[in-house]
């Protein structure tokens, strides 16, 4: 039933029904679109296999960030991950100019002096850290426990990277921009969290997820929309789910898959009857 409903879904919600739905909401302005095309971009850029194809992908986007730290495979609530220092303000308050390439917009690019991106799921870490799925108590809420873990294992990674980037810049705070993908958004927005919270006076932190997993509770998540924004695509029933359904959709397939391997033990050819 569950597969009919999404095929009637879709039927319904066509190109042309969502024109309509999307007519009364607010525009996005049109310097929030470049960045989130960088974003993107960048979230994409996470799921290279080297370090050098990450490099290489940099160089070829725009000449304004420099590579400083990069994790190609993930463990369980470790997840893969690049770091990189915007030249502008890192480098550039001699006033020398870095071209732009593919970058569509480079007033985007001057609101942060770092950038955190955190890949998605790719490898058997990052599934375990899916599959974690209890709830950590968080605030006034709960969190998802591997995506939280994730979040955690970022900021205390990098907090005195970070540290030494701002007493040489000499800022009494320094900007990072966070961005990911799935559970790359997850964690990017748990870090976010995470660095506003203990690290409030010396790191300003924002985050641009793409297809988040519902990681936090609602309330807890409320909390969170003036420094966190994510995109989700309104069919990726995956991302729209709570975490307990997502539970009980992981452990229903497990019973059915169970059942079915239980009943091929009794089953024989119909040659053999």
């Amino acid at each position: 039933s569950f597969l009919y409903y999404l095929e009637k879904e879709d039927e319904l919600k066509n190109p042309s029904w969502k024109r309509r739905a999307h007519r009364y909401y607010r525009e996005v302005e049109l310097e929030t679109a470049y960045e989130l095309h960088n974003s993107l971009y960048l979230s994409h850029l996470s799921y290279a296999d080297t370090v050098e194809d990450i490099q290489k992908g940099i160089e070829d986007f725009t000449d304004d960030l420099e590579l400083l730290h990069v994790k190609t495979e993930a463990l369980p609530g470790e997840p893969a991950h690049f770091v990189a220092a915007n030249r502008q303000q890192i480098k550039g308050d001699n006033g020398q100019q870095y071209s732009q390439k593919s970058s569509v917009d480079d007033t985007s690019s001057r609101k942060y002096d770092v950038v955190v991106v955190v890949r998605g799921t790719k490898e058997v870490g990052d599934i375990l850290t899916d599959a974690l799925l209890d709830g950590v108590t968080y605030k006034s809420g709960s969190a998802h426990s591997g995506v939280f873990q994730g979040g955690k294992y970022i900021v205390e990674k990098h907090i005195e990277l970070l540290e030494h980037l701002r007493q040489n810049l000499g800022r009494q705070k320094l900007r990072v921009a966070l961005t990911g993908h799935s559970l790359g958004a997850g964690a990017a927005s748990v870090a976010a969290t995470l660095f506003r919270e203990h690290y409030h006076d010396t790191i300003e932190a924002k985050a641009v997820g793409f297809g988040c997993p519902a990681i936090f509770s609602s309330e807890l998540s409320e909390s969170t929309k003036d420094y966190i924004t994510t995109v989700v695509v309104d069919s990726d029933v995956g991302k729209l789910r709570q975490m307990m359904l997502q539970y009980d959709l992981i452990v229903s397939n497990f019973c059915v898959r169970h059942l079915f391997h239980t009943m091929g033990q009794f089953l024989v050819p119909v040659e053999q009857l």
